[in-house]
């Protein structure tokens, strides 16, 4: 039985693959260390997009569905996964803010209609399979440095409220 899955990733071949490079990467801020959950219904498929994806970044594939335990910086789903995880997406979703936490679905052409809903909800961005790595690449990239600065804008508003508080004590 062929998987509707099977048509995901073409130009991933495991004998594509060491034409990959981290190199291809672009070395933009700290997302290096970046973490990435990778929530897809195929073993294979999320086994081959790990590997890729773990060239450069920590990719957290979690076993079965239930709580989103670990931190991470960019959720990566597909149509099963919104569906199977969906409300847990969106409690880590909603922890996280006001820090922006990106989730990216994956979604052939004929999925798109089922799951565009999820789109400016539960997810982000949606990237249509079969998918050209340099794309992937580029908005995993985008997204991880939105994460980024949004971290950044946090961090600076923290600090502006601490010196209005200490300004706001001495007067």
């Amino acid at each position: 039985m062929q998987s509707q899955y099977a048509d995901m990733f073409p130009s991933m071949t495991r004998s594509e693959r060491p034409g990959i490079d981290v190199a291809d990467f672009a070395d933009e801020g700290d997302v290096t260390t970046a973490r990435i959950l990778l929530l897809l219904g195929s073993d294979g498929n999320r086994r081959l997009l790990g590997d890729w994806l773990g060239q450069k970044y920590e990719v957290i594939l979690p076993e079965a569905a239930g709580p989103l335990t670990e931190p991470f910086d960019l959720a990566i789903v597909d149509g099963v996964a919104v569906e199977l995880w969906g409300h847990e997406l969106r409690t880590a979703k909603h922890a996280a803010e006001p820090v922006f936490l990106p989730y990216l679905l994956l979604a052939s052409r004929r999925q798109v209609q089922f799951v565009g809903r999820h789109v400016g909800q539960t997810v982000d961005e949606l990237l249509r399979t079969p998918i050209d790595p340099a794309e992937l690449r580029t908005r995993v990239e985008i997204l991880l440095r939105m994460r980024q600065q949004s971290h950044a804008l946090k961090q600076h508003h923290d600090e502006l409220e601490a010196l209005l508080d200490a300004r706001g004590d001495v007067e």
